[in-house]
């Protein structure tokens, strides 16, 4: 019986669309000519030359399902990088609020957003992906909508919270998707949809700026009408239901995690098991469910990431909290500070290559990779600290985005690793909303210090919550390693 529901003319493909992508004669036959959206042949070599330098592989191996997502993440990450970076200063110049109740807003919406996680994760394994992704699209529409026509310091202040709740609901259910679609990508899915939405922000902050001069308004309305389209793709594109389908061809077993990476010594299992172990049944009840002693340890394991995520993102904030400031106290302007996250951007993209081939020879394994960025993430601050020059901020951040490109498209794959096939929204969820807690608590701590200590100070006990974080992670690998005995065994 098949995974999708009846034929239906605006919910998208029906039963008779494949599971992956085609070439468009083969995907238009199968789908009974409904599969508009394939590319052409053309626009298909280009797309999996493309996947390959960005080392996520060919695009005729990754489920049409991912590309969606890649491309609706895309999209969505333009619209919301015309106005994130402008929420300081439309609150203090358009409304006339002072900066402290900017971070409180600011504080609020990230709050939320933990809050709009772990919903999202629930509501995933309760109801599926799709549904929560366009729940999700059109509150964010709304309240961007909200924010832009009525300039009201409790409409705002409202409309923030919910915005930010909205997009904590998006990110636990397109993990999932993202999981459930292709259980043998390891990596690769997480990667190609974290190259994407970092290419989208590196556009986004380009435009914003240029529509926040002419209207902060078209700035919000344009990011709405944005989040419009992208629900609009979901509406069609995505399915119901995702087919629990095996890896097929060379994908490798989601226990790597590491797509074409060869798995730790005397960790390998065959592509068909470890997609059982991901997909076994959706139900706690059904035959597939993993024994107690697993389900516990993966739980433990869960909570140790956790907690090495939110001390990352702790710190990680400081380089908007604190750098921008410090900077400026040493002579450098916004613009200079402004350089230093297109470079972040730029790198994303152009860098992953590079970060692959690390991961293909070297880290073969998720703790492996958590570990590495970890030590990335602490050598950045180690170095500004030591090095207070604008070399030493450059040559950072460069350290920075590398460990950045190892840490956080690997946590989605972490969750998906951990959690039982019918609680995938839910690891994703938590382990978002660990970010998000980070994210919130961390300007407020910066701050706080940064008053009470010299800046360098700041930075050095950044460099040490990293390096707790490290060894955190290194905590994680060595209970993943008996979270797979156990569940092997």
């Amino acid at each position: 019986m098949s995974d999708y529901p009846p034929e239906q003319s605006s919910a998208g493909p029906g039963p008779d669309v494949p599971a992956r992508v085609q070439p468009p004669g083969a995907a238009g036959a199968a789908a009974g000519g409904r599969n508009a959206y394939a590319p052409a042949p053309w626009l298909w070599r280009s797309a999996g030359w493309l996947t390959q330098q960005l080392g996520v592989g060919d695009a005729s191996d990754m489920p049409r399902l991912i590309w969606i997502l890649a491309l609706g993440g895309f999209i969505s990450s333009i619209g919301s990088a015309f106005v994130w970076p402008l929420n300081t200063i439309y609150i203090h110049f358009v409304l006339g609020k002072p900066l402290a109740l900017a971070g409180l807003a600011l504080m609020l919406q990230a709050g939320l957003s933990v809050v709009g996680q772990i919903a999202g994760g629930i509501l995933h394994d309760r109801f599926g992906g799709k549904g929560v992704i366009l729940a999700g699209l059109g509150l964010s529409a709304s309240m961007l909508t909200v924010i832009g026509l009525v300039r009201i310091w409790p409409v705002y202040l409202c409309a923030m919270a919910a915005l930010g709740f909205s997009y904590g609901l998006i990110d636990p259910a397109t993990s999932g998707l993202v999981a459930r679609a292709w259980p043998g990508g390891g990596r690769r899915g997480f990667n190609f949809l974290y190259v994407a939405r970092n290419a989208g922000v590196a556009i986004g902050t380009a435009i914003g700026g240029l529509l926040a001069q002419v209207s902060f308004t078209l700035a919000f309305l344009s990011n709405a009408t944005i989040a419009l389209i992208y629900g609009w793709m979901v509406l069609r594109w995505v399915p119901w239901r995702i087919p629990r389908t095996e890896p097929q061809g060379t994908a490798q077993p989601v226990a790597s995690a590491a797509g074409d990476c060869p798995q730790e010594e005397g960790a390998a299992r065959a592509p068909a098991q470890a997609a059982q172990a991901v997909i076994a049944n959706p139900g706690p009840s059904g035959p597939g469910k993993e024994p107690p002693a697993s389900h516990r340890l993966a739980w433990v394991a869960l909570g140790l990431v956790s907690v090495a995520v939110a001390l990352v993102w702790l710190s990680y904030s400081q380089w908007q909290a604190v750098v921008s400031v410090y900077m400026q106290t040493l002579g450098y302007s916004l613009a200079a500070y402004s350089v230093l996250w297109t470079i972040n951007g730029v790198q994303i993209v152009v860098g992953q290559p590079l970060v692959t081939t690390a991961v293909r020879r070297r880290l073969h394994s998720l703790p492996r990779q958590l570990t590495a960025g970890g030590l990335l993430f602490t050598a950045a601050f180690v170095l500004i600290w030591l090095w207070p020059q604008y070399a030493g901020f450059v040559v950072g951040m460069v350290i920075l985005t590398f460990g950045e490109m190892l840490v956080l498209p690997a946590l989605p794959a972490v969750a998906a690793e951990l959690a039982p096939s019918h609680q995938q929204g839910r690891f994703q969820g938590i382990l978002g909303g660990a970010g998000s807690v980070g994210r919130m608590f961390g300007p407020v701590a910066g701050g706080t210090l940064y008053d009470r200590w010299s800046p360098p100070g700041v930075l050095a006990a950044a460099g040490l919550v990293c390096l707790t974080a490290t060894a955190v992670f290194t905590l994680y690998g060595l209970l993943f390693r008996r979270v797979r005995s156990s569940r092997d065994s």
